[in-house]
């Protein structure tokens, strides 16, 4: 390895919402920033390039990247080598899903979702954590949502691909232990973003009926949590007790409750 290779904080889905806030707050700890968003995204990452320099980032540099590419994993590690730089930090925050019922959903999006929700998390992890554990320093930080905690009849794919997140993610906790590596999973409920318009989500009771957070609020509590090395973190109060009392509920209760918040909402 190069004498002169630095050690970077690598972000996916930099370009909007939570990886935007998150982007914020790792900009403030001074070590490049590599961001990562889709091409159609491209205008909106330098943006936030251009505001992570403004609070300090050592240097910025944008990736324009398709997760759902099995060769996405590939082209970021050349650009990364050619930078000169290694991930110290990786930030998988890149996800979307589709509110819809699975056999009526479109099939290429559920696809989709599993291979940048779960399957380039996975690949991104499995790449740059050996190097981590080699130098006994750095750290994951996994967007996952308070989705992966129970099933999500109404969004079943994405409610599958967050708890696979949360579950690899303690596992990792437990395997990594004593390495000087922490990996800890955010857990966000409804949360103001470009995803709950994408998703379809805006329309739901969901949406209606839950306090919506801010990505911001949201990002700082993940960087916290990130910082304190804690394994699980669930964004806010009210999301913590609204898990609590679905996991209280029996099963069919809760997958009840749960597909009648996915409904959307008869005002207007």
């Amino acid at each position: 390895m190069l004498g002169d290779v630095r050690a970077a904080t690598l972000i996916t889905g930099a370009s909007s919402g939570i990886g935007e806030e998150l982007a914020y707050r790792f900009a403030q700890n001074r070590d490049p920033l590599v961001l990562v968003a889709l091409p159609p995204d491209a205008a909106a990452l330098q943006r936030v390039g251009a505001k992570c320099r403004e609070l300090g980032a050592a240097e910025v540099h944008c990736i324009e990247a398709d997760l759902s590419r099995a060769d996405s994993i590939d082209a970021i590690e050349r650009e990364l080598t050619a930078l000169g730089l290694y991930p110290r930090i990786l930030v998988n925050n890149a996800g979307f899903g589709v509110m819809t019922p699975f056999a009526s959903g479109s099939e290429e999006q559920q696809i989709k979702s599993i291979l940048v929700n779960c399957v380039a998390l996975t690949a991104l992890s499995r790449r740059f954590l050996p190097g981590m554990i080699a130098r006994k320093n750095g750290g994951i930080l996994n967007t996952a949502s308070t989705g992966g905690m129970v099933p999500g009849p109404g969004m079943a794919i994405y409610f599958a691909t967050k708890a696979f997140v949360i579950s690899l993610t303690e596992a990792l906790e437990h395997e990594l232990r004593g390495t000087g590596v922490s990996v800890t999973a955010l857990c966000p409920g409804p949360t103001v973003t470009a995803f709950l318009e994408r998703s379809g989500m805006t329309n739901s009771q969901m949406f209606v009926s839950m306090k919506a957070m801010t990505a911001s609020e949201v990002a700082e509590i993940g960087y916290r949590a990130f910082q304190r090395r804690k394994t699980v973190q669930i964004a806010g109060v009210r999301n913590w007790f609204a898990m609590l009392g679905l996991r209280l509920m029996p099963r069919r209760m809760r997958l009840n409750t749960i597909w009648k918040l996915h409904q959307p909402t008869t005002a207007g």
